[in-house]
């Protein structure tokens, strides 16, 4: 698009809102203090790295096979890095316990810690980004629908070296907020 024209869509659309009460530039300076989580899976499709390209299971209808996937660990930080130079404000990743790495070696989800996920702490650090942790409990032989929420938030906080889980409910029409 022009870049005049998109000028002129913006001032419009800033008019609209101030109409109604809102200060446009006031909620965009507001915007770039609130990181954005960009999440681990879009950049290969929820494939992860414990499968060596096999199949999720559970039902997910992911291919993970789109052209140019992240097939390594260091290509997927560095689409990130492309992506990250792109999207303006402040990131952050959240990294799936499937993307841990692990040399090679089999590591049940239950029993990965944080030197599996050393390198992409550094990587995060030396990003000046923040991270989320997800424990992944999705199309793993040990999930059970329903259990995923509640262990997440049980067991992602003992990851952290949190003392005390979040014992919240999980429900499809209660994931506005907080819970």
């Amino acid at each position: 698009m022009h870049t005049r024209a998109l000028q002129r869509s913006y001032d419009l659309a800033r008019e609209r809102y101030a109409e109604l009460g809102v200060d446009a530039e006031r909620a965009l300076t507001a915007l770039r203090r609130i990181p954005i989580s960009m999440h681990c899976w879009q950049g290969d499709d929820v494939g992860g790295f414990e499968h060596g390209g096999g199949a999720l299971g559970d039902g997910l209808a992911v291919t993970g096979n789109y052209p140019g996937k992240a097939r390594t660990p260091a290509e997927l930080r560095a689409d990130f890095e492309r992506a990250h130079s792109l999207i303006p404000g402040t990131k952050r990743i959240n990294l799936h316990a499937s993307y841990a790495e692990t040399a090679g070696k089999k590591i049940d989800r239950d029993a990965l810690g944080a030197d599996q996920f050393a390198t992409w702490i550094a990587w995060a650090r030396a990003m000046g980004i923040g991270m989320d942790f997800n424990p992944t409990y999705f199309s793993h032989p040990r999930g059970r629908p329903r259990l995923h929420a509640f262990a997440l938030r049980q067991n992602g906080a003992s990851f952290l070296g949190r003392t005390r889980p979040a014992l919240t409910r999980d429900r499809r029409g209660d994931r506005r907020g907080a819970r």
